[in-house]
């Protein structure tokens, strides 16, 4: 079984440059910004441009790249491919991890100091396209 693929934070230049604007007027810039143009050949949710519409600040890139690192170590300590570990966190059997199934392979995987917030963007880092990992 090959690697899951991690998602590639923006670079910390990028973030520290645009952390006065919300997530959200960068997205609106963007989208703006596109329409000018004739057609968008794939959806920017699968660019790698999708994190600078998710993170706020230079400091939440690096926690998330953080608990990233801490995940990838933890499923090897526990002497799991990454095809292993998704098989043993998809519960529902669906193909994909509902947020509720993420959170759970968190806190299986004693993610230090887990919040609620930390599993949502958690999950909107990993799920590029919006359609659930």
């Amino acid at each position: 079984a090959g690697d899951m693929p991690s998602p590639k934070p923006p670079p910390p230049r990028l973030v520290r440059s645009l952390q006065a604007a919300f997530p959200h007027d960068r997205e609106l810039f963007f989208l703006t910004t596109i329409a000018a143009r004739r057609r968008m050949e794939r959806k920017w949710q699968e660019t790698p441009l999708a994190t600078v519409f998710t993170i706020s600040d230079e400091w939440m890139a690096l926690k998330q790249r953080a608990q990233a690192a801490f995940v990838r170590q933890a499923v090897k300590l526990k002497g799991l491919s990454p095809w292993e570990a998704f098989i043993a966190f998809d519960a529902d059997t669906n193909s994909r991890l509902a947020p509720a199934e993420l959170y759970g392979a968190l806190r299986w995987l004693q993610v230090p100091e887990l919040t609620a917030e930390d599993v949502v963007d958690f999950f909107e880092l990993a799920d590029h396209n919006r359609d659930g990992m």
